[in-house]
């Protein structure tokens, strides 16, 4: 393997590695923005997940 495709294979790593990250920016962009829109700790659904574990306190699946 020559010098220069040595320094070819190490761009192509480098872009992919680039692509990669930028995927996985974007990613955790989105999850940050899906969750400052709506706070999971405020759902109905845990609201009633809690109520119901007061009411059934001794159930072992709630």
């Amino acid at each position: 393997m020559s010098d220069k495709d040595k320094i070819k294979f190490a761009q192509k790593v480098a872009i992919i590695a680039g692509i990669f990250s930028v995927l996985v920016a974007l990613l955790l962009l989105l999850n940050f923005w899906q969750l400052s829109k709506s706070d999971p700790i405020e759902s109905k659904a845990l609201e009633a997940l809690v109520e119901r574990l007061n009411q059934e306190s001794g159930n072992e699946e709630v």
